[in-house]
């Protein structure tokens, strides 16, 4: 089945430039392993919804995908987090995977932080992603 999530990160591991910061086995769904090295990224949904067409579900999700940018120093995770805006930034009416008509747009929402221990740096970038699966 195929999902924001999925399409964010088959998106975000054909790009030269994010896998030039990350490997592609550290761009993770949902979870951030406990014996995961950063940089890395890590894919949440923050919110979805089926479009409503005037006969009823229209079959094309729009998702809000929330990408969590880690790394150890503040400038590694802006660095990555600029990655990420320009690999995610020109999908319009692609198809990723099995979706069709793929459009990612920056849904505005770009912020940092630091763990408690400020051990680990986060870049936190929100995306709409709108597709039919």
């Amino acid at each position: 089945m195929t999902d924001a999530i999925a399409i964010t990160r088959t998106v975000l591991i054909a790009s030269a430039a994010v896998l030039a910061l990350v490997d592609r086995n550290s761009v993770y769904p949902i979870l951030f392993p406990q014996n995961a090295v950063p940089p890395c990224l890590v894919l949440n949904i923050v919110g979805n919804r089926d479009e409503q067409m005037l006969s009823g579900p229209g079959g094309y999700f729009e998702a809000r995908v929330g990408v969590e940018c880690l790394a150890e120093t503040p400038s590694a995770a802006i660095e990555l987090g600029t990655a990420v805006l320009s690999a995610l930034g020109g999908i319009v009416k692609q198809t990723v995977g099995t979706a069709t008509d793929v459009d990612i747009t920056f849904a505005g929402i770009d912020y940092t932080d630091s763990s408690d221990d400020r051990s680990m740096c986060r870049r936190i970038l929100h995306f709409t992603v709108r597709y039919k699966p």
